[in-house]
């Protein structure tokens, strides 16, 4: 069991600071049922890395625990390097502050090998967060039949659970800003509508039933080299057998600059598919405002 015990020190560590301080001994035994992210301070961070793992490479059927007790570190899941499944058993987060960031890319994207994360029983994230990497420097576009379609869109976070998706008060799925900047002239995509003066150059792209792309950047008034462009909102798409229950916040806000004229973004995408959705968090796909349109 956790003990706690009283250490007296003279004078206080500051002077603002009471005599008494509290500490807590904490039993942190590695559990024996789960696969442990243990990766140090110094480590690469990378998933792929067996000694990062209390049992050496995941395997499809681990349970992972990611636990902040035993590991601070940001970690990188990369399917595909070194043998690293694109599956797991189970997913268990807590007491984490750090992010888990994906690298799963569109199904479209040429080239693509990592398209989908699966999680077969349940998936519980109950502190930290969950993102994908950014489509910054991804963005390529043509026109077919005055639609507006992005060829090169790379990052998403594409999860599968098989059984129930927990999202707790305080943690989050958050692919804010993972979208496109502006590529820089006036005839850019639009995501979800037409831009602010409905200039039929700027057509715009996504679905409403079947939302699965990133938002787009607003380039900064005079700014031809998007070097103060906004940038939009990643791509979420969650497929869960069982129930999601959000009581944090799942999101992919459009990221500017609210102080430079036209330098907003559009939201990104958030697509569940799930028996139920319930619980007190926020799930939220806006765009950015600036000061020139809001």
């Amino acid at each position: 069991e956790d003990a706690e015990m009283t250490v007296s020190i003279p004078g206080g560590i500051s002077k603002d600071d009471t005599q008494a301080v509290t500490v807590t001994i904490i039993n942190a035994s590695m559990p024996t049922d789960k696969n442990v992210w243990i990766a140090n301070s110094g480590s690469d961070g990378l998933a792929s890395t067996a000694a990062n793992w209390s049992k050496g490479l995941p395997k499809e059927t681990d349970d992972i625990l990611v636990d902040g007790l035993f590991s601070a570190r940001k970690m990188t899941w990369d399917a595909g390097v070194n043998g690293l499944p694109t599956a797991v058993a189970s997913w268990t987060q807590t007491n984490y502050a750090e992010t888990v960031e994906f690298n799963t890319e569109f199904p479209t994207y040429v080239g693509a090998t990592f398209t989908l994360f699966t999680v077969s029983g349940n998936c519980e994230i109950m502190s930290g967060k969950w993102t994908h990497r950014g489509n910054y420097n991804n963005y390529g576009a043509e026109k077919e039949s005055n639609t507006s379609k992005l060829s090169s869109k790379r990052w998403c976070l594409n999860v599968q659970v098989g059984g129930d998706l927990i999202v707790a008060a305080g943690a989050s799925i958050d692919v804010t800003g993972k979208g496109f900047g502006h590529p820089g002239n006036q005839s850019a995509p639009c995501y979800g509508g037409y831009c602010y003066n409905k200039d039929q150059s700027c057509a715009p792209y996504g679905s409403i039933t079947e939302p699965f792309d990133p938002g787009m950047g607003c380039r900064s008034q005079g700014d031809q080299n998007k070097s103060r462009s906004g940038i939009g909102g990643g791509a979420v798409k969650l497929s869960v057998a069982g129930e999601v229950v959000v009581d944090g916040s799942i999101s992919a806000i459009g990221n500017g600059d609210l102080n430079v004229a036209r330098s907003g973004a559009t939201g990104g995408s958030i697509w569940i598919d799930a028996k139920q959705i319930s619980g007190t968090g926020k799930i939220d796909a806006s765009a950015c405002p600036t000061s020139y349109y809001t």
